[in-house]
């Protein structure tokens, strides 16, 4: 969807990201490969363009991003730290909610998950979420450890350098 603006901009405009959707469409009850969808779909919106940023706040969808990092599915665990990296990508507006929502620990931890996917991202996303003000300094110091970790034993050099990243 990245590449089809006009696409995202109409379903944004149909009322895709309508709270009480959003919330049938991430319920657990969904098939897996709608949750993934979704979760691809709220990524790319936020990816994009920053101007789908209050859309996305507005679905209220924080809430079940923080149960799916803690999903038992290492594919539902890397999608929602994608979508969290994509919503701090363009600017710090998330980062209150992401306190409020109590995630930044969580996301810390997924840096060490077992699925190198979900480690990549998670890292992607922390990066992100220390890159654009001081907000969040305080609670991700604690994950200067956990990234210290990833760099001496990722095997991946886009999550190495995620990880530096945050570091410095």
């Amino acid at each position: 969807m990245v590449g089809h603006r006009p696409l995202a901009l109409q379903l944004v405009g149909k009322g895709l990201l309508n709270p009480n959707k959003m919330r049938r469409l991430l319920d657990s009850s969904s098939p897996r490969e709608v949750l993934l969808d979704v979760l691809m779909i709220i990524s790319d919106l936020a990816r994009m363009d920053k101007g789908f940023y209050e859309f996305i706040h507005g679905a209220s969808i924080l809430e079940s991003l923080r149960v799916f990092l803690i999903h038992e599915d290492p594919n539902l665990r890397a999608k929602a730290c994608s979508a969290l990296g994509n919503m701090c990508r363009h600017s710090s507006y998330f980062y209150c909610s992401l306190a409020k929502h109590q995630i930044v620990n969580i996301l810390i931890d997924r840096c060490a998950d077992s699925d190198k996917r979900t480690q990549k991202f998670a890292c992607f996303a922390i990066g992100n979420a220390a890159y654009h003000n001081d907000t969040l300094y305080e609670e991700l110091r604690t994950s200067i450890p956990q990234l210290a970790n990833v760099l001496l034993t990722a095997q991946e050099d886009k999550t190495k350098s995620k990880c530096r990243r945050c570091i410095k």
